[in-house]
């Protein structure tokens, strides 16, 4: 199994936190994280996000270009403070590849959970910028690996 945990790109300032949308400059950012999934033919069958406006944009311009007949679904364990040993729980459930859109700090406290001893000195080089892409996978929902990790504002790169 595989999850594909992105951070919304770039929003905009200023609006009610829920509301806020997509920068053109945050647009760019998912899309080169959908080209990457293209190009090196990763897919997911399921698709959730947090159900804030830019967590449904970053879905959609993924989710239409790697697998637009998945359908988007609102998932609130991946709001902001959510507890990320709720999603961990709820990640045991699923046998087939996801992709999770959240924000900060949700997704960095995640993946803390998540990931192993061993697995955590990789951590230390990753910071979830707008638009970050990690890609971690498992075979028995208890031992997490890094596979891909994904800026788009600096060059890809595999951990």
């Amino acid at each position: 199994m595989k999850v594909i945990l992105v951070r919304h790109g770039e929003a905009v300032e200023g609006a009610v936190d829920a509301l806020r949308h997509l920068t053109e400059h945050g647009e760019e950012q998912i899309q080169t994280i959908a080209d990457y999934l293209s190009k090196n033919a990763i897919s997911f069958s399921k698709c959730y996000y947090s159900g804030r406006e830019r967590t449904k944009q970053t879905a959609k311009i993924i989710c239409e270009q790697i697998s637009p007949h998945t359908k988007l679904e609102i998932l609130t364990l991946l709001e902001p403070n959510a507890n990320p040993q709720a999603l961990i729980n709820r990640l045991s459930h699923f046998n087939e590849d996801i992709l999770l859109v959240g924000h900060l700090p949700h997704v960095q406290d995640f993946v803390s959970e998540l990931l192993s001893q061993n697995e955590m000195r990789d951590l230390n080089k990753i910071i979830f910028h707008p638009g970050s892409m990690l890609i971690l996978s498992t075979e028995d929902h208890v031992n997490w690996h890094i596979e891909h990790y994904l800026n788009p504002d600096e060059t890809a790169s595999m951990i």
